[in-house]
């Protein structure tokens, strides 16, 4: 038995978005905050690889395509977040700590170091 290991070599982001975490919360979660946010260096954030042949293809040639990543700055690391408003009333995320995977270090170490640019 072969076993191999093949690296992501890029990640191409479609559409980035910052938002505050409440409106993070609002726009990516619903209502019923099903759905959980993850953290990383300082940010919390959603993403959404496409999900087509085309992208798989890219996939096995070490090339991601996310379509969107949404995030938000959140210094410190929780399990919960709660957020209330008139409509969404109480909601509970979850967040996820991807602190520990390297590629999500890399991206938000990259997002961190091109916010100010002007690219989104």
């Amino acid at each position: 038995m072969e076993i191999e290991f093949k690296k992501v070599e890029k990640v191409v982001i479609h559409q980035i978005y910052k938002y505050s975490i409440n409106e993070l919360i609002k726009t990516r979660l619903g209502s019923d905050g099903a759905r959980p946010l993850f953290w990383c260096d300082g940010l919390v954030f959603i993403s959404y690889s496409f999900n087509n042949d085309k992208a798989k293809e890219l996939e096995m040639e070490g090339v991601i395509n996310l379509q969107f990543f949404d995030y938000a700055i959140m210094e410190n690391y929780t399990e919960i977040l709660e957020f209330e408003d008139s409509y969404f009333k109480a909601v509970k995320a979850r967040i996820i700590n991807y602190d520990h995977i390297s590629l999500y270090k890399e991206i938000v170490k990259w997002i961190k170091e091109n916010e100010n640019k002007g690219l989104w």
